[in-house]
Formats: structure tokens, C-alpha cells, sequence
């Protein structure tokens, strides 16, 4: 079979807009966030439910996008450049008392007291990270958001009892990198996902075969180390367990390699769209 190579001339900017015709008809949502992944990630869901998104990767910019545009509710993390979330949520609700205000975070402010952190800046709910999170914003913005209707009465909020449960979806990130290595792991357990690391083919491969069941995912760059490759090391993942996604990233002309199933990433790519693409495979395997 020939490697099923991923498109990746997509060009994301990072706002997300609906036709002219349908900005009328769309709640319009600031979604302010310093990962570029979460932004896409959020951003690309809300989409999809017929939310309009506008994004700001700092305090400052949120604020500022805050004021030119009306916006139906506000989504943000608390750890922002800047200023902290519930700094911007205080100015915010000095500006709209009644905007419906959700925050998305991975600090541990989710292990302290969300309950009196949103009570005391009138956030309406506080979210983990977590792959539980996109439904959780959707029920809440469902509760609150009807179109152009402005909202009154905030909700109880809601929290998860962990960022990364154990539960959560594993995988096997696989460079010779160390900092391709600890980007990857950051990024994906920002997003509540379990990271196994390698930094060669044989160490991944050792790692994956005691426990394949254990991984919903393989990450891995082409030829890593000197010793068997990453296609070699896709084809033998796909080989003993061919229902677990595989991904692979390189530079090499992929034309004489032959893959089984596997995801081809040719360099250079936005590291967003492998984190997309990977988003993605985790979401249908759980």
C-alpha cells in the first residue's frame, strides 16, 4: 500500500469567520488562549457548531478585541502573557456584567477551589484541559447562548477532577530531538493526553510491543538514530497492532517507501497541523 500523505498546504491564520451572509445569524464567540494549538483546537469545534470565533493569544489583545467587536460570550485560559485569565475576566465583567464568561486551563487552579476562583471573578464555569472538555464548553455555551440573546443568569460551574486522567488516550512519541521530544509531550498533555517519549526506533519499538493495547498513537520522525527507521518502526506497529494510527514526519522523498497505513508529514509543516491530525486520530479511537 502507498503512505497515505497528508495535505498540509492549509493555511490557518488563526481567526475563524463565517460567510458575511451568516454573521448575523452566528453567536459570536473571543476565544483567548497563548497555545496556538488550543486555539485551533477550540476554535475549529465552536466552528463546527455554528459558533462564530474570534482568537487572541495574550490578555492584552483579548481585551483589546474585547472592545472593537460585540462579542456573545468569552472563552480564555488562566495562565495568559500579560496578565493572568482572571484578570482579564474581572475587566471584562467591569465592561459587561452579563457576558457569559468560561475558562479553559490547565493550572491548579483546578485542584484548589474553581468554586470560589469563579465566584469571586464571576466566571460562569472553569474547565480542565482535557479531550472531556470540547462537549463540556458546547453544553454550557448551549445553556447559555441563543443567538443574539444576552444572558442573565450565570451557571453553577463545572469542573473535572483531573487534568490528565488516567483514562486519558496514550501516545508514543518517537525523535531524536530532545526538544522536538519535550515540545510534543507539553503541547499534548496540555491538551490532556498521556505522552510516552523515545528517542530512537529500537527503544520505541521495545516500549511499544510489551504494551501495544496501551498506546492510541505513534509519533515518530524518519530514520531517528542509525538502527531501523521510523517507517520501519511504523510498518512493524501497523504489522502487530494495525488498528493503532501511526504518524510519521520527515523530509525524505516518501516515493520508494513502503508504508502500511501510515500518515505521511513531508518537512516543513506547521507543527499545528501534526497536532490537529493527531487530535483527531485520539478523538475517533476513544
Amino acid at each position: 500500500m502507498k503512505p497515505r500523505v497528508v495535505d498540509i498546504s492549509l493555511n490557518y491564520t488563526g481567526n475563524i469567520r463565517p460567510s458575511p451572509l451568516a454573521i448575523k445569524q452566528r453567536p459570536k464567540i473571543l476565544l483567548i488562549d497563548d497555545s496556538p494549538i488550543v486555539r485551533i483546537m477550540i476554535g475549529r469545534f465552536l466552528k463546527g457548531k455554528n459558533y462564530d470565533v474570534v482568537v487572541a493569544s495574550s490578555g492584552e489583545e483579548g481585551l483589546e478585541r474585547f472592545d472593537e467587536e460585540k462579542f456573545d460570550a468569552v472563552i480564555l485560559n488562566e495562565v495568559l502573557p500579560g496578565m493572568y485569565g482572571t484578570v482579564v475576566a474581572d475587566k471584562i465583567r467591569n465592561t459587561n456584567p452579563q457576558i457569559p464568561i468560561f475558562m479553559v486551563t490547565g493550572s491548579d487552579i483546578i485542584n484548589g477551589n474553581p468554586k470560589q476562583v469563579a465566584e469571586q471573578h464571576r466566571i460562569n464555569a472553569i474547565f480542565p484541559k482535557t479531550t472531556n472538555t470540547l462537549p463540556l464548553i458546547a453544553k454550557a455555551l448551549e445553556k447559555e447562548q441563543h443567538l443574539q440573546e444576552i444572558l442573565t443568569n450565570p451557571v453553577e460551574p463545572i469542573t473535572m477532577p483531573s487534568v490528565t486522567p488516567s483514562g486519558a488516550p496514550m501516545i508514543l512519541v518517537v525523535d531524536s530531538s530532545q526538544t522536538v521530544l519535550k515540545m510534543l509531550k507539553s503541547e499534548f498533555e496540555k491538551m490532556g493526553f498521556n505522552v510516552t517519549t523515545a528517542s530512537s526506533e529500537t527503544d520505541a519499538w521495545h516500549i511499544f510491543q510489551k504494551s501495544p493495547k496501551k498506546f492510541n498513537l505513534v509519533i515518530t520522525a524518519n530514520f531517528v538514530g542509525l538502527d531501523r527507521g521510523g517507517i520501519a518502526l511504523g510498518n512493524m506497529v501497523k504489522a502487530l497492532r494495525p488498528e493503532t494510527p501511526v504518524i510519521l514526519h520527515t523530509s525524505d522523498d516518501i516515493g520508494y517507501l513502503e508504508a502500511r497505513d501510515i500518515e505521511i508529514f513531508m518537512k516543513t509543516f506547521p507543527f499545528t497541523l501534526l497536532m490537529s491530525r493527531a487530535q483527531q486520530l485520539l478523538s475517533k479511537a476513544s
